[in-house]
């Protein structure tokens, strides 16, 4: 199932061939994906954040290898060369393609420290904590309830406060992370 979000227009997609085409949205929400190899390569200034929930899965990011495993979230920023290599038979995550000026746009206060954690250190594997994986949880749910919404299209300033809630405590989950690596 594939989530999109654009400005004055909200829409769910199905789509019967997994082809990952984000031309015109803000945000898309993809849940249990099983290879992260058709999100790549990302469209320019598109900021992709994996949650993994099981497994795990080997890639390349800029000639430095990474592993994404489960109850870690991990973080592509835009412009940035991926290769995807093998993953385990039961990885599963939920994965977010936003776009770079809407992060930039959301961030606020947390964006120098976005920008610290996630382009200048590297910081691109995340631990978690129990509270942070259900408030997610609760995060992505209450999204994609708006996204999916029978009625008139939900007003886009719900749908933004809800990502920037989310992004707020990923920044809060970066700054207090304790080195988490899981690097190969």
């Amino acid at each position: 199932e594939i989530y999109m979000t654009k400005k004055d227009q909200v829409r769910f997609i199905e789509l019967g061939n997994f082809v990952v085409d984000y031309s015109e949205g803000d945000v898309l929400l993809f849940n249990k994906v099983r290879d992260l190899t058709p999100f790549f390569p990302l469209k320019e200034e598109t900021t992709l954040i994996v949650y993994c929930t099981k497994g795990e899965q080997r890639i390349i990011m800029d000639g430095k290898g990474v592993k994404v495993v489960a109850d870690a979230v991990f973080i592509c920023p835009p412009n940035t060369k991926v290769i995807c290599l093998e993953h385990t038979h039961d990885f599963e995550c939920d994965v977010m393609c936003i776009s770079d000026h809407l992060v930039r746009a959301l961030m606020r206060d947390k964006t120098n420290v976005w920008h610290q954690m996630v382009y200048v250190n590297k910081q691109l594997i995340v631990g978690i904590t129990n509270s942070f994986r259900e408030d997610s949880a609760l995060y992505t749910k209450l999204i994609r309830s708006k996204i999916q919404s029978e009625t008139s299209s939900p007003p886009y300033d719900i749908l933004m406060t809800l990502l920037q809630a989310f992004l707020t405590e990923l920044c809060y989950m970066i700054e207090t992370d304790h080195g988490l690596a899981h690097e190969q």
